[in-house]
């Protein structure tokens, strides 16, 4: 189902519409004796019209095209207007394979089957239709069991249906259909269903209403041998489609499909009208073995529905509109409150605008001022002389600084003066003598600032 068939259910879903619409079926059973058509027109309260056909066949050959002819002279001649067409094959058609795999497969079990084929099976995808059904879950394991047909057998049918304008909805085959309608009716989890043919049975294992296997045997073996399933399935019930064979735990097919289905038609009618049910009444329980490879959009009725997206699109509307009113209320509101405070807003601009001018000038004075003080200076000078010297004159002009006094070895005071990190060409400005008196050397030093 492709995305615009998912947006078209989302949009047009009706819960009361699946319940209480008219299902009009035509199905179509095939077998090597020839091939059954039957219509049904199922309402909210049970079947309706009933119209069947059978069509033998001599040589044991079904023609597709032969089918969809008749299929279509009897849908004109009748006036009748399926919804659904269904084509039912023969059980030996079709493959079941039980499979074992970890619960985690139900998040996309067609992805995994589809990728897995060649592994579980002879075959490709590419060769096969194919479905599953859900046999059975456990904690990390579910089984599931693939049926598929190979292609070319289908293929023909589609070609034939479509030549004629129907399109087949729906390709089942014989045990997938009669399965869950006996099973819901007999109310058993295990069954074996026994169809009784010239001195030959064909014998199928159904268990929780999933069609498992089937094999051909005489009518002796049907209760002498056990069927031999790869599941560990027990059956104790044996339902008979035909004459009764009189075994322990058997409910004949009357007994069986009382009230559901008409068993006195052939084997493929009754087949035809079980796959009928089925897609009409339990649907979740049906095998579309088109299922994986296309599907073909049901019919609907769309008035109901059209009326409930009208209702949900106005409803959405306003919705959408009442929050953007609300949104132009507040934007004009906060338009006045701009407005009424636009004067208050143009005034601290025009402050900001004079404060940063201001720091503006201020730092293109400071670019002229040096980045120390006299006090500076005279601390850092204080700092560097050692205790055996004193001044007794210090003067600090705008780019110079000029030292008098005494000490007692002046030559050491020039290299600790040119520590300082603001004074540089540090020299003697005149001669040092030694002061008898005083016993120290006098001494006048300058420097140039920085």
């Amino acid at each position: 189902m492709d995305l615009l068939d998912r947006v078209l259910n989302i949009l047009f879903y009706n819960p009361f519409e699946e319940r209480f619409k008219r299902k009009r079926i035509l199905s179509v059973s095939l077998s090597e004796e020839g091939y059954s058509i039957l219509y049904t027109s199922r309402g909210p309260f049970g079947p309706g019209m009933r119209l069947s056909e059978e069509f033998p066949v001599s040589d044991g050959a079904v023609e597709p095209e032969d089918v969809a002819s008749a299929v279509k002279t009897m849908i004109v001649d009748r006036g009748l207007k399926p919804q659904q067409v269904l084509l039912v094959l023969p059980d030996e058609w079709v493959l079941a394979v039980p499979l074992r795999l970890p619960a985690a497969v139900l998040e996309n079990p067609s992805e995994v089957l589809a990728y897995e084929m060649d592994r579980f099976t002879p075959f490709t995808e590419e060769e096969v239709f194919y479905d599953y059904r859900l046999l059975r879950k456990t904690d990390g394991e579910v089984v599931l069991v693939l049926y598929l047909v190979k292609r070319e057998r289908v293929v023909p049918f589609i070609t034939a249906f479509e030549k004629e304008g129907l399109g087949l909805t729906s390709v089942t085959f014989q045990s997938a259909a009669v399965a869950p309608v006996v099973s819901s009716r007999v109310g058993k989890a295990d069954l074996m269903i026994v169809k009784k043919m010239d001195g030959v049975a064909r014998r199928t294992l159904v268990s929780n209403a999933v069609y498992l296997y089937g094999d051909e045997c005489s009518i002796e073996e049907v209760s002498a041998a056990p069927i031999q399933a790869p599941e560990a399935v027990n059956p104790t019930t044996v339902v008979t489609l035909g004459n009764r064979l009189h075994l322990e735990g058997e409910v004949s097919a009357e007994e069986a499909l009382a009230g559901t289905i008409n068993t006195n038609g052939s084997y493929t009618t009754l087949t035809a009208e079980a796959a009928s049910v089925v897609v009409a009444d339990m649907p979740e329980k049906a095998v579309n073995l088109l299922s994986m490879a296309k599907r073909q959009a049901p019919r609907r009725s769309y008035w109901v529905s059209a009326l409930l997206s009208v209702l949900i699109l106005g409803v959405l509307s306003l919705l959408l509109i009442i929050p953007m009113i609300e949104l132009k209320r507040q934007t004009e509101e906060l338009s006045r409150i701009v407005e009424k405070m636009r004067p208050e807003v143009q005034a601290t601009e025009a402050l900001l605008n004079e404060k940063k001018a201001l720091r503006e000038r201020i730092n293109r004075i400071r670019q002229y001022l040096p980045e120390y003080s006299k006090i500076d200076i005279l601390r850092e000078v204080t700092q560097l002389l050692p205790e055996d010297t004193w001044l007794t004159g210090l003067t600090i002009s705008e780019n110079r600084i000029r030292l008098e006094g005494y000490a007692d070895s002046s030559t050491a005071l020039i290299p600790l003066l040119e520590k300082s990190p603001h004074i540089k060409n540090v020299r003697f400005s005149s001669p040092t003598y030694k002061d008898a008196r005083m016993n120290k050397e006098k001494f006048r030093i300058e420097g140039e600032l920085q």
